[in-house]
């Protein structure tokens, strides 16, 4: 035997006591209390081992897929893939995310080319699920809209070299705002937005010069298009404007005059010569030759009258013209306020008269005396009032100012 010192009170007592005769410490339970941090101690040491291969494994496996997916060797990745987890895929499924961001990269800074990128996405597919890369379908959209942008851009250049501005403006526009080419493509823009200003002031003043102040109008007009605030343009505008409605004027004036009927006035036209005799209000519309027994027609309504407008009328073409064909958009004003188009058609030679119906015809060199029969209210035939006349004669426009 031997002496120890007990752990509680510090004691020295013999080694084979079971309890301290000073304290009572039990060393019993200090042996139960070891025990049990042992088995603590390896039940611990066992699940790190375990924690430790599990871990190794995973790592193996998705190092393995990374080095398949960098060599390309897809026959074993499926080998591989058939003993991963599914944290295994998972993880590896973050890395081919990774990926997908270096490929975009890759195409944005233009090391690589359209086929080359798509080439590259769809290889990296091949080794995982869409739905596992979540950036692999919004990537694949940003790649053809950057795409589409390119080819815009390449087609806006184009353009500029072959001198369509305008077009090359369009499609420098089209380029999307994360395109590398993004900031070149409106300064281009602005440029060509100069160039394009210039060419059309030039041109509407070249057409100024020449009295074609529409046309001179239209290229200021587009030059506003890329300068809306240039004062010089607005400017030229104006006076153009004024110009122009001031030739309008004039061209209507004379066309005018050139549509007035009076006595005598002869219209040809491809298909016809026909001299303006007469007209007058009345309620009978006669025949040429109103000696002995003739017939005439009058208005159905007692209350109306007719503006008879009389043509001596000759088909010069060499063939036949139908008389019903001869007149179009009648129109009678009366007091500037009152529009009447009811009218019908007589034509006549010598003591005849009749009423011109669909095959009613002249053939080559004949004539007749054409009647254009308005039908108005009898007051107008009892008044001053002024009253005028448009209608059309084979599609040649004639005013007629009764008063």
């Amino acid at each position: 035997m031997s002496l120890i010192n007990c752990p509680e009170c510090d004691n020295e007592i013999l080694d084979k006591v079971k309890t301290c005769p000073h304290c009572g410490y039990s060393f019993k339970k200090r042996l139960k209390k070891l025990q049990l941090i042992i088995i603590v101690f390896v039940i611990v040491v066992v699940l790190g081992g375990i924690a430790t291969f599990v871990i190794l494994n995973v790592n193996n496996n998705v190092k393995n897929a990374r080095n398949c997916y960098k060599s390309e060797n897809l026959d074993g990745f499926i080998k591989i893939k058939a003993q991963m987890s599914t944290e295994e895929k998972i993880e590896f499924a973050e890395y081919l995310e990774k990926q997908v961001e270096l490929i975009f990269n890759d195409y944005f800074n233009n090391t690589i080319t359209y086929v080359e990128v798509t080439e590259k996405m769809n290889h990296l597919i091949q080794y995982s699920q869409s739905s596992l890369v979540s950036n692999y379908e919004t990537t694949l959209n940003k790649i053809e809209i950057l795409n589409d942008s390119h080819i815009s851009y390449d087609n806006a250049i184009n353009n500029e070299n072959n001198g369509n501005y305008e077009q090359a403006i369009a499609l420098y526009a089209k380029v999307n705002v994360n395109d590398s080419n993004y900031s070149n493509a409106n300064e281009k823009i602005e440029a060509l937005k100069l160039k394009l200003v210039e060419t059309y002031r030039t041109e509407a003043e070249e057409n100024a010069q020449k009295e074609e102040y529409e046309n001179a109008l239209a290229q200021i007009n587009k030059a506003l298009e890329y300068d809306s605030t240039n004062q010089e343009l607005l400017s030229s505008k104006e006076d153009y404007t004024k110009k122009k409605e001031a030739q309008d004027k004039l061209k209507e004036e004379n066309a005018r005059k050139k549509a007035l009927l009076h006595k005598g006035k002869t219209i040809e036209t491809i298909a016809i010569k026909a001299t303006f005799e007469t007209a007058n209000i009345t309620d009978k519309i006669v025949p040429n030759n109103t000696n002995g027994y003739y017939l005439y027609y009058s208005p159905l309504d007692d209350s109306k009258v007719y503006l008879d407008i009389v043509f001596r009328v000759k088909n010069i073409s060499s063939h036949t013209i139908y008389l019903e064909n001869l007149v179009a958009s009648v129109k009678a004003l009366y007091d500037n306020q009152y529009t009447y188009t009811s009218y019908n058609c007589f034509y006549s030679d010598s003591s005849h008269i009749n009423t011109v119906y669909s095959w009613d015809a002249l053939d080559a060199l004949e004539e007749t005396t054409f009647h254009l029969a308005i039908t108005l209210p009898k007051e107008v035939g009892e008044t001053l009032v002024p009253l005028e006349v448009e209608f059309y004669l084979d599609a040649e426009k004639q005013i007629l100012t009764y008063r």
